[in-house]
């Protein structure tokens, strides 16, 4: 607690101690020196202060003790506060508290020098220091994350025999300072007394956000955006370029600027001019001072190399300054101390009388050096004074004494003189400030990523017009953000051109739109990619720019899908397997290196057809009764593939029950049938097959119970049942069946029953094979009823005549030749058949039916208003399956016999699959029309020109035909 204030002691500055009661120097402290001298004359007013001891506790300026030594300085240290040089947070508290008081300081006001001048004079000087040290952290953004300053007003007593008084030390311009300020930017510092070797330290802080600004941008890529930060994997070295900016941004001078920065790994320097690298590190250090607002730039190049998708740290760019100023703006404006001098005026009576000779002396005991600011005397009744020196150009060494020049007055009797005197221990004020800039750099991110094409089904089945979707993933497998996607896929010409609204994306499950531009050009003619068929062309490569112009913000570990529906409007099966590449450019930047990306697997598809072949028995037999009756279905699998959502039917009369159901099937099939009642009662039931495996037979049995009261034939149980639906399952699997057609192959047991069946199927399937079919007019032969296949049994094939179109098709093979099938104008066909003669249909491999007769049957004779007969030997081969409708229509435009023309067409099947499509019969036609007006001309033996064949003579030249 600061002890109370004597009466007449001056009261002490705002915020700082009132001084012990101690005694000022008096009179009875004053001894005399000289009191006559040489000349008899007295010496006035020469004093010497003998000055008190106080103790240290009357310091106005005390520091506790905190463990360092004085003589070295420790920035970090939490420095207690010093009484009388309090902080901002005591500042109002304090100052109000003292508004009223009266502070009165002897100062002496010296002038302070540059530390050259005071350097070179000999002697101890009283030493005030500003010491900062300023700390900026920059973020990797270019963000200050941290900026401060730690300071220390230093005051050091150098004498190792001498103290100081009164010492003054204020400091202007500490706005910025979170020092105790008594006016507007002004610090006032005051000690009573410091020992000898005193140093005394007050920390401050200071708000100062730059005073070096660093900035780095490291580019990526040749040409490439200021923001390009990322590399390719595994693309080989990728060029980069680095430029540093160093701008002094404060208001002091600043020099010694050293920056140096780390070389990560895969990083290569290939140029680096002004700059040294020793130990995986680039240093650059500058060759002059910075003056505010002065700025260098640094440069240089080099190539990186990543290998794996990893970033790379780059380590922290760090730059060190110093300066002969305090950076915060704060100086000192009054620096001085009292020290031990004797000064005195000297008169003495001259040789005449009433004359005086006055001067001033000095003597200089301490072992500073004295900087004399003001000398001023007066003679008591005088108005100009006798001495009046301002700020006295020599200055006082230890040990030296000094005196003014001699003034004569005239007076009588000793004149009285007013004496002042006003000096300082010559004062040096230093300023030092040091710096370090740590700028964070962002890592440098991997490029990496993953492209996979996928189709929802991989085999396109011929003939049949078809939608699939197409499925783009990309993932992001390395650290970098993909902001621009490029992506080139290649839509094979069995797929019609996608339009651009049927693309969607979705990142990371989540519907998006990104920037998307969209174009699409022909693929080339030649590759992998080309449609093979004759009815495809190349296809189009399509090309998906995302991310142009907005960024798309695929991050690390996320994945963008990219789905369309492709529609495949008449697939051919030519193509066997057609390849669909597609490559995916990942950059992180619009502009910036890239990183090519092609599929793991080659995304392909295939256009094939299934033989679908079911083989069907039903047996029906008594069992203990003539009431009860087993049945049992078997249903068997002979196509070239699985077939999925298969239904068995059956029907039986009104009344009869069925018990017992059993179903025995590699899938779960439930035992008992859906049933429906029909008209009449009839009972019609149904199973539901899931899936039934290749050469897989699916048992169904049952018990038929009869009630006495039902009229029922064994035959009406015997009718065959039928099989609907079956999907093929095209995995791909199955090996590939060049001539396979779609075939119901029927074996019910009954040869009878086979042969009519067969018959009907063959109608059927006459019909509706390939693509041109209209299925509006054409029955459907696998829901045939049980009545259809009686009637077939019984021989009423008529039934199942078209409305529109009856035809009556008779073929007659022996083992020597095959004879062609004669149709009149109006498309009757009749079949011929022996009572008592059995037809019997036997298939070969090639899928070629024969239908064998004995020599008991008849030729097949057609009847219309003009007969033709024709007998067509093509190879053995037989008259290939087509539509009648088409060959009609294709005759028709032609102009051409139907029946002739279907002579011809035998060599047109150049799919070889047993069947003539359009396509085929058109080709047929134009060729049969060429031969036909070829037979209708003669060409010229000289200008082979053509000419009625009755021509005499060439239209062209006159040649004269000799025929």
């Amino acid at each position: 607690m600061a002890p109370e204030m004597p009466e007449g002691v001056p009261a002490p500055p705002p915020g700082m101690f009132a001084p012990s009661e101690v005694e000022p120097p008096s009179v009875d402290d004053v001894h005399e020196i000289s009191p006559v001298n040489d000349d008899g004359g007295v010496e006035i007013d020469a004093f010497e202060f003998d000055i008190p001891e106080i103790p240290e506790s009357t310091s106005v300026m005390e520091v506790e003790d905190d463990g360092e030594d004085d003589d070295g300085m420790n920035l970090d240290l939490d420095l207690p506060e010093i009484e009388g040089l309090g902080l901002d947070s005591d500042f109002d508290e304090r100052n109000t508290a003292n508004d009223e008081e009266s502070f009165e300081r002897v100062i002496a006001g010296a002038s302070l020098r540059t530390l050259e001048e005071i350097d070179a004079i000999e002697g101890d000087k009283f030493i005030g220091e500003l010491i900062e040290e300023h700390t900026l952290i920059i973020a990797e953004d270019g963000v200050v994350a941290y900026s401060g300053l730690d300071g220390i007003l230093r005051l050091t007593n150098p004498s190792t025999t001498d103290l100081i008084w009164d010492v003054d030390a204020n400091l202007v311009n500490a706005e910025r300072t979170n020092l105790q300020q008594f006016t507007e930017g002004e610090h006032i510092a005051y000690m009573r007394t410091m020992e000898p070797g005193d140093v005394h330290d007050v920390a401050y802080e200071a708000d100062l956000s730059k005073v070096l600004d660093i900035n780095e941008r490291l580019v990526v890529g040749t040409d490439a955006p200021p923001e390009s930060m990322s590399i390719p994997v595994s693309v080989g070295d990728v060029p980069f370029t680095v430029h540093i900016s160093v701008t002094n941004v404060s208001e002091h001078s600043i020099k010694h600027v050293i920056l140096e920065r780390p070389i990560p790994g895969g990083m290569e320097i290939t140029s680096s001019e002004g700059c040294e690298i020793e130990g995986g590190v680039l240093s650059w250090t500058s060759e002059a001072g910075f003056a505010p607002g002065d700025s260098h730039n640094i440069e240089f190049e080099g190539t990186l190399r990543l290998e794996e998708a990893e970033s790379i740290p780059q380590g922290n760019l760090i730059a060190r300054w110093a300066s002969d100023a305090a950076v915060s703006g704060a100086r000192f404006d009054v620096l001085d101390a009292q020290c031990r001098i004797r000064s005195a005026v000297d008169v003495d009576e001259g040789l005449r009388p009433n004359v005086w000779e006055c001067s001033v002396a000095f003597d200089n005991r301490s072992s500073f050096v004295v900087d004399v600011v003001r000398v001023h005397v007066a003679v008591e009744g005088e108005d100009e004074p006798m001495f009046n020196i301002e700020d006295l150009d020599k200055d006082i060494l230890p040990g030296e004494t000094w005196s003014t020049e001699i003034v004569t007055i005239e007076s009588e009797g000793q004149p009285m003189t007013d004496y002042e005197v006003t000096y300082t221990a010559l004062p040096r004020a230093s300023y030092v400030s040091e710096g370090k800039v740590n700028l964070h750099r962002p890592v440098l991110t991997a490029i990496e990523g993953r492209i996979s094409k996928t189709y929802s089904n991989e085999i396109l089945r011929t003939f049949q017009p078809q939608d699939i979707i197409q499925t783009i993933t990309v993932e992001n497998n390395g650290t970098a953000t993909i902001d621009h996607l490029v992506i080139e896929d290649t839509i094979p010409g069995v797929f019609d051109l996608p339009e651009i609204t049927l693309w969607s994306y979705t990142m990371d499950g989540e519907p998006c739109a990104p920037s998307a531009t969209i174009v699409s050009r022909p693929a080339p003619t030649e590759g992998p990619w080309v449609g093979k068929g004759d009815t495809e062309g190349p296809g189009n490569i399509v090309t998906l720019d995302l991310g142009s112009d907005m960024p798309l913000g695929l991050g690390p570990g996320s994945s963008l899908v990219i789905e369309v529906s492709l529609h495949a409007p008449d697939p051919d099966r030519a193509n066997n397997v057609i390849e669909a590449p597609a490559t995916a450019s990942l950059r992180a930047v619009k502009g910036g290196p890239v990183a090519e990306r092609y599929l793991d697997k080659d995304t392909t598809i295939r256009c094939m057809h299934k033989r679908r072949r079911l083989r069907s028995t039903k047996e029906v037999m008594p069992v203990m009764d003539d009431h009860h009756f087993e049945v049992e279905i078997n249903i068997t699998n002979r196509s070239d593939c699985p077939l999925e959502n298969l239904h068995i039917h059956d029907t039986l009369p009104e009344g009869v029950v069925v018990t017992s159901p059993d179903v025995k099937s590699i899938s779960e099939v439930g035992n008992d049938p859906e049933t429906e009642l029909g008209e009449g009662g009839v009972q019609h039931l149904t199973w539901n097959v899931p899936r039934i495996e290749m050469e897989e037979t699916v048992v169904v049995k049952f018990i038929i119970d009869v009630p006495d009261e039902v009229e029922f034939k064994i035959s009406d149980a015997r009718k065959m049942s039928a099989v609907t639906g079956g999907v093929e399952v095209l995995d791909g699997d199955e090996d590939f069946v060049e001539h396979s057609v779609e075939e119901i192959v029927i074996d019910t047991g009954d040869p009878e029953m086979d042969v009519a069946l067969e018959a009907v199927r063959d109608q059927v399937e006459n019909k509706e094979w390939g693509s041109e079919s209209l299925e509006d007019e054409l029955p459907d032969f696998t829901t045939l009823s049980q009545d259809a296949v009686a009637s077939a049994m019984d021989g009423q094939m008529t039934e199942f005549k078209s409305s529109e179109e009856e035809e009556a098709e008779e073929v007659v093979e022996d083992d020597d030749e095959t004879e062609g099938v004669v149709e009149d104008d109006d498309e009757t066909e009749e079949v011929v058949e022996d009572d008592d003669e059995t037809e019997e249909v036997v298939e070969d491999d090639d899928e070629t039916e024969e239908v064998v007769e004995d020599d008991e049957t008849e030729d097949v004779v057609e009847e219309g208003e003009e007969t033709t007969e024709e007998v067509v030997e093509k190879e053995d081969r037989p008259i290939p399956r087509h539509s009648r409708h088409v060959l009609n229509e294709v005759a028709e435009e032609h102009a051409l016999d139907p029946d002739v023309l279907l002579i011809h067409a035998i060599d047109f099947d150049f799919d070889n699959n047993g069947y003539l499509n359009r396509k085929e019969l058109k080709a047929a036609a134009e060729d049969l029309a060429a031969e036909k007006k070829d037979e209708e001309h003669k060409a010229c033996p000289i200008c082979d020109a053509h000419n009625d064949i009755d021509a005499k003579e060439c239209n062209d030249c006159g040649h004269f035909f000799t025929d």
